[in-house]
């Protein structure tokens, strides 16, 4: 089926060559048979790759196939071209082809204005090739619709559908389509409404939360006085996706930007290659979401900077054991392994410095990264007289990774002889972490792009308010005390 499918398209793939024309025929006449079965190997990708160098040096051509301009003049553009074909390995080149199966993909690019910087107005190759990941991403027998969505201010939802080659061919020549504006709210209710059981469907967006344009004419500052009322809308339509029984994965991706940025006041400003970040999000059943996920991290074209999934952040358990390491050197104490109790007949004369190894391998991602450890992780006791916690936290020296196989840690602590000394017989130590949500989008949000271009670090205008609103429609709850450790002292 795979087969009679790929010599259709092949068969009907009609190259005009515009220009360096011998070496654009014998690239046709390579893709017929070299792509017969969908498949390219290691080799016949060198010769293909040959075609578009002269002399050893990228020299390229122009060609029209089905209708779509593409230039192909280094192994970058090859590869862009093979996917968009729906060519794949054992050429390690290429992705295989995946086994990542649903009914339907439904890939959507917010046609806002500032969309077109970042395909940059001949093609920007990163931005392409992680566009194309997501085709790549599922089974071939997965049906993709491509299309362009935007939003007006009457409350209507727009959407042009483009066919995938084409969809392609106009993101890789930097002709994205536009149009007069996109609020994200109105896209994500109907995305939630639209969404069919075991559908995926993926926005392609600039992340920007923004009023209405008849709004923002009536009161230049309204995105900024009204971001309340902004992330109320998008909780909305979380709550809606919710209902719906669907989840969120939201990438955040940076690439160069060349083209107009309009501001929170909807004024325009010029930009010539400075990074900005852009926002893929896929929209659909937990299950289907991790499934497609897994087929994205297999792309080399596809870079994520930061991913949050709301499918992740509930814990199902409290991280609530650990073991006690006895250093080498260390002063004489026992250990009661089944509590974790540090046993001393008598009090040392010097410091007690031990490990204590706990399991993270449950737990997110994003609590298992050791200078976040450093930052979270508490250890107090309560006063038995005053009923008081007590922070001790300077007794932790260092948070080490164990074996990141298993996601084990290592927490040094040390007790100072005084301290061990004013203890009472027996003292419970808690070594917790309070629970928190993955809170990049807050580190790359800002409220202010007035003065976009000189930015240091790509930040998003109202990203907090768009990302948080999700999290509150979509109601996730993140547990207390992910960690919550027990350490006893016994005298």
């Amino acid at each position: 089926m795979r087969t009679a499918r790929v010599l259709a398209l092949l068969t009907a793939m009609v190259l005009t060559v515009v220009s360096c024309g011998y070496n654009g025929s014998d690239f046709q006449k390579d893709m017929m048979s070299f792509c017969i079965d969908g498949k390219i190997t290691d080799g016949e990708f060198t010769a293909l790759l040959n075609r578009v160098n002269t002399d050893g040096q990228p020299s390229g051509f122009t060609f029209v196939d089905a209708g779509n301009t593409f230039t192909i003049a280094n192994e970058s553009d090859l590869v862009a071209y093979l996917n968009s074909k729906g060519i794949y390995g054992p050429t390690t080149k290429l992705a295989a082809q995946s086994d990542v199966e649903f009914n339907e993909l439904t890939i959507l690019m917010d046609s806002s204005a500032s969309m077109k910087g970042y395909s940059s107005p001949n093609g920007n190759r990163d931005f392409t090739a992680a566009i194309v990941s997501l085709f790549s991403a599922v089974s071939p027998e997965v049906d993709i619709e491509s299309a362009y969505v935007g939003a007006s201010s009457k409350d209507e939802v727009s959407i042009s559908k483009v066919e995938k080659g084409q969809y392609q061919a106009q993101i890789t020549n930097g002709k994205v389509i536009i149009g007069a504006g996109s609020q994200l709210d109105k896209i994500l209710a109907y995305i939630a409404d639209e969404n069919d059981e075991d559908e995926v469907t993926c926005l392609i967006t600039d992340g920007i939360l923004s009023g209405t344009n008849a709004e923002i004419s009536a009161n230049r500052e309204f995105n900024v006085k009204n971001l309340p009322l902004l992330e109320n809308r998008v909780r909305l339509a979380a709550k809606e996706a919710k209902k719906e029984g669907l989840d969120f994965l939201i990438y955040r991706l940076v690439t160069t930007f060349t083209g107009n940025y309009y501001d929170y006041q909807n004024r325009v400003h010029r930009l010539s290659g400075i990074e900005r970040p852009y926002y893929i999000v896929a929209i659909g059943e937990k299950t289907n979401l991790q499934k497609f996920d897994a087929g994205l991290r297999k792309s080399s074209g596809f870079k994520p900077t930061n991913t949050l999934a709301t499918y992740n952040m509930q814990m199902a358990e409290t991280v609530k054991n650990g073991s006690v390491i006895k250093l080498p050197g260390s002063p004489d104490y026992s250990i009661k392994p089944v509590n974790s109790t540090l046993v001393f007949k008598k009090i040392p004369q010097i410091p007690v410095t031990f490990k204590y190894r706990v399991n993270l391998n449950a737990l997110p991602v994003y609590y298992k990264d050791v200078n976040t450890l450093k930052q979270i992780l508490k250890f107090t006791y309560k006063d038995a007289q005053t009923n008081v916690i007590v922070d001790k936290s300077e007794q932790i020296i260092d948070v080490t990774l164990f074996d990141a196989a298993l996601g084990t840690y290592d927490v040094t602590i040390e007790f100072a002889p005084d301290f061990l000394q004013r203890c009472p017989a027996f003292l419970q130590m808690s070594l917790s972490a309070e629970g928190f949500i993955d809170n990049w989008y807050l580190l790359t949000s800002t409220n202010d792009d007035r003065d976009i271009e000189n930015t240091f670090e790509p930040t998003t205008f109202a990203l907090e308010t768009f990302v948080g609103g999700i999290i509150k429609g979509i109601d996730v709850q993140s547990i207390a005390k992910p960690i919550d450790c027990n350490i006893n002292i016994e005298k």
